[in-house]
């Protein structure tokens, strides 16, 4: 159960960030949420089928598998984002050149 939280929580700290950063209210949207939801859940579900537990790998008083079901939580996120700014085709390059030109 704590392996899950962490992905919910850290997933949380990501979408706050967001609301706090560049996205701003934009995480309220429908598509911002069902991505947090679909994120949450691809983070479970890779817990499960690795059967990841806790207090497998620990160092010292560290439980590293929190750690990392934290980042499930997080990459996903992320990795989303990065896509969807990739097809957006209205955002700018590096150079200051759109995409879409034809």
């Amino acid at each position: 159960m704590t392996l899950y939280l962490s992905v919910l929580f850290a997933a949380l700290i990501y979408a706050l960030i967001d609301y706090l950063g560049k996205e701003g209210s934009e995480i309220f949207t429908k598509k911002y949420i069902l991505t947090f939801i679909v994120n949450v859940l691809a983070g479970s579900y890779l817990i499960w089928a690795f059967k990841f537990k806790p207090e497998v790998f620990m160092v010292g008083n560290i439980d590293l598998m929190i750690i990392v079901a934290g980042a499930f939580g997080i990459f996903g996120q992320k990795l989303f984002k990065s896509i969807m700014h990739m097809a957006n085709r209205q955002i700018k390059t590096k150079l200051n050149l759109y995409r879409n030109k034809k």
